[in-house]
């Protein structure tokens, strides 16, 4: 069994050995041969950022600094033993962050605050120079009135730049609205969405992200499977589903 286990490991290394390295690496949506990455490094256990770091490392980073987890996602691979969870309940993470090992700085014997020593050329270059009475006269700013200074503050407005403030009103318009909306039970059509996009397939977040773009959103963060419902329609084709095998969605949270 533990050779079995150290094959796959050495596996997924050599997938990923090829991977180019950077400063930081992001990842939305991780996966591993295809498959999301589970919350946990082991069954149930080392949640969180042990398994983020794993990822990283196989990634060829040294840790993760940022990860958030997304429920429900259904299938995905435990890291340590890589083994499948297929549960429709099964955790993943929603992104990654990785960062590189920061370097250590090599310092010399040489004192790094002490300032090299300057010549008496040097000394009077930087020395400067005493100024009289009527250079100092000269580079005062002559004292201006308030109507100056008001002319000064208000510069000039051309006729474009109404026009060019209006749009931009426009444009900020749609900012008004929510950055993040929970949709409960979602329907197209009045009939409860579909689980999965077909045949039992992709199933869960691509639905959800499918549903999130069609309200205007850019993608779904958490989504929860609703079982046995009666009837549901297919997100695509419209397909309809009835009995009691059919699931949909108690709720799908949508992002800008």
């Amino acid at each position: 069994m533990g050779i079995k286990y150290s094959k796959i490991g050495i596996i997924i290394s050599l997938i990923f050995v090829t991977t180019t390295l950077s400063a930081g690496g992001n990842f939305r949506l991780p996966k591993i041969d295809g498959v999301f990455i589970n919350w946990c490094l082991t069954w149930s256990k080392q949640c969180g950022k042990p398994a983020a770091d794993k990822f990283c490392q196989i990634k060829g980073f040294h840790n993760a600094t940022i990860f958030k987890k997304i429920n429900n996602i259904g299938t995905t691979k435990i890291l340590a033993t890589g083994k499948t969870c297929h549960n429709p309940d099964c955790n993943a993470f929603l992104y990654i962050k990785c960062v590189q090992k920061p370097q250590e700085k090599s310092f010399s014997n040489k004192n790094p605050y002490q300032h090299p020593k300057q010549t008496g050329t040097q000394q009077q270059r930087q020395q400067q120079p005493k100024q009289t009475g009527t250079q100092q006269q000269r580079q005062q700013q002559p004292k201006q009135t308030g109507a100056q200074q008001q002319r000064q503050q208000q510069p000039k407005q051309t006729g474009a730049q109404p026009l060019e403030q209006t749009n931009r009103q426009q444009r900020t318009t749609p900012a008004n609205l929510p950055l993040k909306q929970r949709i409960l039970n979602p329907r197209i059509s009045g009939v409860r969405v579909d689980w999965c996009l077909n045949d039992n397939k992709k199933c869960g977040l691509p639905v959800a992200d499918r549903y999130c773009q069609k309200h205007g959103f850019k993608y779904s963060i958490s989504h929860r499977l609703k079982a046995n419902v009666r009837q549901t329609a297919n997100i695509i084709t419209g397909k309809a589903c009835g009995g009691k095998g059919c699931k949909s969605f108690s709720y799908i949270d949508c992002h800008r």
